[in-house]
């Protein structure tokens, strides 16, 4: 319970007595106050610049940065749990198909950390035997300048990270990167990360992200965890895909064959057809030559 205000008459010691009691009855009104807003979830309010020195105000300052600090944290746990669990569906809905997977993934991602672009790259085997990276999936790119691309390993920032397996974080991006390695468009993102995707030390794909506002370091954490399950399925899925290659090429082998077959046998029963028609007018003209013999 306050005090009411004293009424101040003179400046005497008196008054000067009085005039402190009641600053003081201010000052803790105030950090009263200002603990119940805290007490409501208000972390983000700033105290008073002129009672900010109070010992008291310290104090209820110190607990309101740790507060603030645990319920970030508490916040960040959640959103990478979440992050976690959405792409884990994500993952599992569309395992059937390389570029159906890309596709949801980049998008997905690029909204959920709030960027701006992303690119996915995926490595590919071309008919001599030579390994690339081609672009599977794309958001916020312009997607006819991805068609052809073709990355080399160690060709570009992305090649680079393809050769060296590691992550690549640009917070200070050159003016021509864009032109050289990316083709994100004209404006230059304040971050860019380039993500290995690992599976049993071996890299399947690269993922590039954009973004106008710099990477915290657990989102950072939570992007390389990410790519590691992105991998798996990305291997599972390349394996699930040249399974259902080889089957439909068996079936197809196998329907030709039968094809074949089909015509073999029906080549045998036309030709047996006219081997019993030869041999029926064989046997007709040896009749007639017989009937000749005899009327000789």
């Amino acid at each position: 319970t306050f005090p009411k205000r004293i009424k101040v008459n003179n400046i005497d010691e008196l008054g000067i007595i009085s005039s402190s009691i009641n600053q003081l009855t201010d000052r803790i009104e105030y950090a009263a106050d200002y603990a119940r807003s805290i007490g409501k979830g208000e972390l983000s309010e700033e105290y008073k610049a002129d009672f900010a020195n109070d010992a008291i105000a310290k104090a209820i300052m110190e607990m309101q940065v740790k507060l603030k600090s645990n319920a970030e944290k508490d916040h960040l746990r959640a959103w990478r749990t979440e992050g976690m669990a959405k792409f884990a569906n994500i993952l599992q809905e569309n395992k059937d198909g390389i570029e159906s997977l890309c596709y949801e993934v980049i998008c997905n991602l690029v909204k959920y950390i709030k960027g701006n672009q992303g690119a996915f790259y995926v490595t590919e085997t071309n008919d001599g035997g030579s390994e690339f990276l081609s672009v599977k999936g794309v958001y916020a790119y312009e997607r006819e300048n991805f068609l052809d691309i073709e990355l080399e390993k160690g060709e570009g920032l992305i090649g680079e990270c393809w050769k060296e397996g590691e992550t690549v974080i640009l917070t200070e991006i050159p003016d021509d990167y864009f032109l050289i390695t990316s083709g994100l468009g004209d404006a230059l993102p304040k971050c860019v990360i380039i993500l290995p995707l690992r599976y049993n030390d071996e890299i399947l794909g690269v993922i590039e992200l954009a973004s106008f506002k710099e990477l915290s370091e657990e989102e950072i954490e939570f992007l390389e965890e990410l790519g590691t399950a992105i991998a798996g399925t990305l291997s599972s899925t390349r394996v699930s895909v040249q399974t259902k290659n080889l089957l439909s090429s068996s079936r197809k082998m196998q329907e030709e064959m039968r094809s074949q077959e089909e015509m073999m046998k029906q080549n045998i029963e036309e030709m047996k057809a006219t081997q019993d028609t030869y041999e029926d007018r064989e046997s007709a003209y040896i009749q007639e030559i017989e009937k000749l013999k005899g009327k000789l």
